[in-house]
């Protein structure tokens, strides 16, 4: 399990194998996005690579822009709830 920190995004990519995301089945080939999220529960279901990358908001002209921009997968879950920090 991932607590995450605020104004940071998590890009879950999976390289091999099948994970858990939460409630949400991913397998190699998948990603997906999570933003403003207080936790993410991440569990193998069989041998796995998962690549995972912590984010931050990028700030431009006082506005807040929001990454990953989407990005369609074969099978992509965008949750748009993140911010990370490891337990």
């Amino acid at each position: 399990m991932a607590k995450t920190i605020q104004d940071r995004h998590i890009w879950v990519q999976v390289a091999r194998g099948q994970v858990k995301l939460d409630n949400y089945l991913l397998q190699a080939g998948d990603g997906a996005a999570i933003s403003q999220a207080e936790s993410v529960m991440l569990v193998g279901q069989e041998q796995a690579e998962v690549l995972l990358f912590d984010l931050a908001l990028s700030i431009c002209k006082s506005e807040v822009t929001r990454f990953p921009v989407p990005v369609y997968c074969k099978h992509s879950v965008i949750n748009s709830s993140i911010k990370y920090s490891e337990v």
